[in-house]
């Protein structure tokens, strides 16, 4: 309609991936990286791809999360509480809110063009509900890039366990991504292929600069203070958990 038109942004107005986005591990006063943190490549995060008081977060958080006034066709899950909504390009053509999202994961240099996305799944979390450890398969190009609308959330890779040890052995936690409302994250090579990604089902957690890559990053924006994002001190966030939507973007092959 008229009203989705006139808030739809142009290409060109989102952040540019760049190398400042690939998540490292943090340093110590003394210049050292923190050495009980492995990361696995490559991981990129983007703190306001989508801002929150962008008008259009605030209509797909309208439609998602309020009124859900757009026409979606959720599946419920027979295994997990949450909903989910697919849209694949080479079966029907993509809504115009979900292509200029695409194009704007184009412009801004996180997909190619030869590999544009062509596939959205949409995942509505109710608050403290989650996603178990798993990975995306072979049947996509191997990079994925997820949008959050709505509350914050810890993304938890682990390595990825042979068909044998699925039952078994445990996998534990590597590293964890805070997520914020208007995040975009991204990961691609071994952190594709080589390891699983989830998010525990629970209603609140704590993200510690132990586990989390880019905690220090974000309270030293908050605070405005670049030292911030630097030092040898434990810091802790409380993440209370409530109800968010993922859009995850790929390329099927």
């Amino acid at each position: 309609g008229r009203r989705q038109e006139e808030i739809l942004p142009e290409s060109s107005t989102f952040p540019k991936l760049s190398s400042q986005h690939i998540l490292t591990l943090p340093k110590t006063d003394d210049g050292k990286e923190e050495t009980s943190i492995f990361i696995p490549p490559t991981i990129s995060y983007i703190s306001n791809f989508l801002p929150p008081e962008n008008n259009f977060y605030q209509y797909l958080h309208q439609i998602f999360l309020r009124d859900k006034s757009i026409p979606i066709e959720w599946v419920a899950l027979k295994h997990a509480k949450r909903r989910v909504a697919l849209f694949d390009a080479k079966e029907h053509p993509l809504p115009r809110w979900l292509k200029v999202l695409c194009d704007a994961l184009v412009s801004a240099g996180v997909f190619d063009q030869s590999h544009r996305p062509n596939h959205v799944l949409i995942n509505q979390y109710n608050a403290g509900e989650g996603i178990m450890p798993h990975t995306d398969g072979p049947e996509y190009f191997s990079k994925t890039a997820t949008l959050s609308i709505g509350g914050s959330v810890l993304l938890k890779f682990s390595p990825r366990l042979l068909a044998s040890e699925i039952g078994v052995k445990t996998s534990g936690t590597m590293c964890e991504v805070l997520l914020e409302g208007g995040s975009l994250v991204i990961f691609e090579g071994e952190a594709y292929s080589e390891h699983m990604h989830g998010i525990d089902e629970c209603a609140h957690e704590i993200a510690s600069t132990m586990k989390c890559v880019n905690l220090r990053m974000l309270c030293a924006k908050k605070s405005n203070n670049p030292t911030a994002s630097s030092g040898v001190d434990e810091m802790l966030q409380e993440v209370y958990r409530s109800e968010r939507v993922s859009l995850t973007f790929r390329h099927k092959k």
